[in-house]
């Protein structure tokens, strides 16, 4: 086990050890022994320590109850499900044999290629098909109606997406940034939804929040550098006329060969995928009339012939309230069924000059800016 690792379960810990703080030196930390009490009528003893041995391991040693032992045995004792998070982590690293010494430079930051199948990522995360089905993470995916076999397939959980990312990205040698790594906090729970290729091997994963009050409701990793930030690769047809693009995953659940870009400008699916014709693309975009980031990037996507989604206003308040596809399903307004009717009814192709004409009235039409 690296030193990182043993560190980063150390501080996991800390807010649990009364007195916890760091000695003079970077490897001992100092504590009250939550073993024997450390002491009941002083409070304010602390007498218990983690220090790093010759072996680059972490020992705990108290000189009150005398009791010591590696961190892995102190974990058992204290917390098992942290020790076997421990031990699973340890595996990982030792199995692929990528413990490193220093920060590779950026042309060798690639994580190992075993990493990128699910039962790797399974041993970060649960999967939600193995929670208990009244788990609120399991519960939260049935009220938005996502489709059962996807629930039950691909997506994960995890009550600690901080310390599992840290764990991985620890794993295979990578690093995040300063802005990415700002945004994560401890213990907190997220939604896990994997990216894989056209292999089917993971190449990142987006942790969405479940907590409302969160002001950050997506965390994206790359675990690839090169690889898009995609959703739905590996269900792709690419020999079929139609690929939807939406922003987010959870609407592209609901319709068959398509993607998502997490990016509200779905025009630059074209760079992701340079391979695909963008005559192919029908970029599904928020039925937002109101908003002008939307409303100027399907102006753009007209301009640069793509073929776009337009919801007429007949469609009243079933569109009005609710901006995306996850919205209309949940509400009850659209059977998910007939989603896939409904936007290749409300596709406007723009292969020439008098498409896209027709297609910038339609638009001119459905915005509510300027």
């Amino acid at each position: 086990m690296s030193v990182f690792h043993d560190i980063s379960f150390i501080n996991r810990l800390s807010i649990r050890l009364r007195n916890f703080s760091k000695k003079g030196s970077e490897n001992v930390w100092n504590f009250s022994c939550p073993l024997c009490g450390d002491s009941k009528k002083n409070t304010k003893k602390a007498r218990g320590y983690f220090f790093r041995s010759k072996q680059d391991r972490f020992l705990f040693k108290c000189y009150n109850c005398n009791e010591s032992m590696s961190l892995e045995r102190f974990l058992e004792r204290l917390d098992p499900a942290l020790a076997s998070e421990y031990r699973t982590a340890r595996f990982v690293e030792t199995s692929n044999n990528i413990i490193r010494t220093s920060k590779p430079k950026e042309s060798e930051i690639e994580a190992p290629k075993s990493l990128f199948d699910k039962s790797k990522l399974g041993q970060f995360f649960e999967e939600i098909r193995n929670l208990p089905k009244n788990h609120f993470a399991y519960q939260y995916l049935i009220q938005r109606q996502i489709p059962k076999s996807i629930i039950e397939t691909e997506l994960f959980f995890t009550a600690d997406f901080k310390a599992a990312s840290e764990s991985i990205l620890s794993a295979t040698g990578l690093g995040l940034s300063k802005e990415t790594y700002a945004k994560m906090r401890q213990n907190d729970a997220r939604l896990i939804i994997p990216f894989a290729g056209a292999d089917g091997k993971i190449r990142g994963y987006q942790g969405r929040t479940l907590d409302p009050t969160n002001p950050v409701k997506y965390i994206t990793i790359k675990l690839d550098a090169h690889a898009p930030k995609v959703y739905g690769l590996h269900r792709l047809d690419t020999t079929r006329d139609k690929i939807y693009v939406f922003e987010g995953p959870f609407d592209s659940m609901f319709i068959s060969n398509s993607v998502a870009v997490m990016d509200s400008q779905l025009y630059r699916v074209s760079d992701l995928m340079p391979d695909i014709p963008k005559e192919k693309f029908v970029l599904c975009f928020d039925n937002e009339s109101r908003n002008p980031d939307i409303v100027k990037a399907m102006q753009t996507a007209v301009k640069q012939g793509f073929s776009i989604v337009i919801f007429p206003h007949s469609l009243g308040e079933v569109y009005e309230k609710n901006k995306d596809l996850n919205d209309l399903v949940i509400r009850g307004k659209i059977d998910p069924a007939a989603l896939h009717s409904i936007i290749d009814k409300h596709t406007h192709k723009n292969n020439n000059e008098p498409s896209r004409f027709l297609t910038q009235i339609a638009l001119n039409n459905w915005k509510k800016v300027s």
